[in-house]
């Protein structure tokens, strides 16, 4: 029995401007079409897909990071 070696993933460069830039533009790519609500603020809960969950439920700290 012969067994293949997995190839151990390569970690990302945190500290590449290239790779923070990257990372950057798809986050805001998932959240700026669904995270404004139109009658003010942002929505806080979303499913992997960028559904929004539950649109009325605000945390302050979380808010702040959408800033």
């Amino acid at each position: 029995m012969i067994l293949e070696m997995t190839p151990k993933p390569v970690k990302p460069d945190f500290e590449s401007r290239e790779f923070l830039s990257s990372h950057v533009e798809d986050i805001l790519a998932f959240y700026e079409p669904v995270a404004l609500d139109s009658d003010g603020g942002f929505f806080h809960f979303f499913l992997d897909d960028g559904t929004v969950y539950d649109r009325e439920t605000r945390h302050l700290v979380s808010s702040t990071r959408f800033v």
